[in-house]
């Protein structure tokens, strides 16, 4: 059983996991996902669904805002997985996009959640760990795997 932290007013719910989960299931045919990333095994690996950033996790963070000003829903949570992201140097958040023929209207949940994500790595010191690439091979398989229990637990 999965406990809830919190429910916005159009049913989307947070897990205490970090996940977005919504009321209904989803459909690959009717939901347009995107997985925008600043991993590059991610990018690799969903090619065909990522919108690719080149920087860090704040770009990644203000990119996927972007989308939920043209109509896209957060399906993961920004702040997800026991990093912190003041420590992991990269981010994979899954969005669902607006239709074509769904009304524009920025998701108010989703705005608040990523609005938060960014204020938060605001307040982090400025001065980033420097990371060997052994290390920085391992934040990118955490991360590729935290995305793929994310596509697991929603059946996408």
């Amino acid at each position: 059983m999965i406990n809830y932290d919190a429910t916005s007013s159009n049913g989307t719910r947070i897990c205490r996991a970090g996940r977005v989960a919504e009321k209904r299931k989803f459909n690959r045919e009717i939901i347009n996902l995107k997985i925008i990333t600043n991993n590059p095994l991610v990018e690799v690996k969903y090619s065909q669904f990522t919108e690719f950033v080149d920087t860090g996790i704040r770009d990644v963070f203000v990119k996927t805002r972007d989308f939920i000003h043209l109509g896209a829903k957060l399906v993961n949570h920004p702040l997800s997985g026991a990093l912190s992201s003041g420590e992991t140097p990269y981010a994979s958040l899954v969005i669902e996009e607006a239709g074509e023929h769904t009304p524009v209207a920025a998701d108010f949940f989703s705005l608040t959640l990523i609005e938060n994500a960014i204020r938060q790595l605001k307040e982090l010191p400025a001065n980033f760990k420097e990371y060997d690439e052994r290390t920085l091979e391992d934040f990118r398989i955490i991360d590729l795997d935290m995305l793929e229990n994310c596509i697991i637990q929603f059946n996408i």
